[in-house]
């Protein structure tokens, strides 16, 4: 099985449709993947890439600017600080995957046994074929296990995905309302 090469950039809320953006209002992490998985966002959210991540070419053609998973076991581990449990998110993500199985694309997770996800963007899970975006309604630790409960409402796509094509996944929740984007 394997995962999708990821870029990440995590947002605070919503941007406004004004002329100007500040895309670093509310930015909590930006990872360019530039070699490493340093967060560039300035709010030191570095991460370890653990179990053999390896780095690779990115959609521009650019070496060491995007993650390869195995789809085994294969995360980048973040610490957090606070800052990953915001009421209102955005999650973006590049992905170009090569399988149409079940995957975590980005999401706070328990990574000891991958359960009680606080929020989580993926692909195929049971009941949610294509792409999803959901966020669990608890506001506990996410070392705090939760059971997974299909009738939890995500956002998600109507139909199956396309692999070995660069798409940027969109999913955002901010005001109990859920929203998934792919591709625009």
């Amino acid at each position: 099985m394997k995962r999708p090469s990821i870029i990440l950039i995590f947002f605070l809320g919503f941007l406004t449709a004004n002329a100007q953006v500040d895309l670093n209002a509310g930015l909590i992490a930006f990872y360019p993947f530039d070699g490493n998985a340093n967060d560039a966002s300035g709010n030191n959210m570095h991460g370890i890439f653990r179990n053999g991540v390896q780095l690779t070419t990115d959609r521009f053609g650019r070496p060491n600017a995007a993650c390869y998973f195995d789809g085994f076991d294969d995360f980048i581990e973040i610490n957090d600080n606070g800052f990953l449990s915001p009421k209102a998110v955005t999650v973006v993500a590049m992905i170009n995957t090569i399988v149409a199985t079940p995957q975590t694309i980005v999401g706070k997770i328990g990574y000891s046994n991958g359960f009680a996800a606080t929020y989580h963007l993926g692909i195929n899970y049971d009941v949610q074929a294509g792409y999803f975006f959901g966020v669990t309604p608890y506001s506990a630790s996410c070392t705090q296990q939760y059971p997974y409960d299909p009738s939890n409402p995500f956002a998600k796509t109507t139909s199956n995905f396309s692999t070995n094509q660069w798409h940027c996944l969109v999913g955002t929740f901010e005001d109990s309302v859920l929203k998934i984007f792919v591709d625009g």
